[in-house]
């Protein structure tokens, strides 16, 4: 499990998701799946949790 970060281009912003890795028993290979966390502020880099 971990953190991912990812801009926007459109908008600038970025967005903080959580990360978790598993076995694809079909395709057998490795997969992710993403869940969002929040935004993070460009000041602090604090994140910021989203509705």
């Amino acid at each position: 499990m971990s953190i991912v970060y990812q801009t926007d281009k459109r908008s600038g912003i970025t967005y903080a998701y959580e990360s978790k890795s598993y076995w694809d028993k079909e395709t057998k290979m490795p997969r992710c799946k993403r869940t969002l966390i929040g935004r993070v502020d460009p000041e602090t880099g604090e994140i910021k949790p989203t509705d």
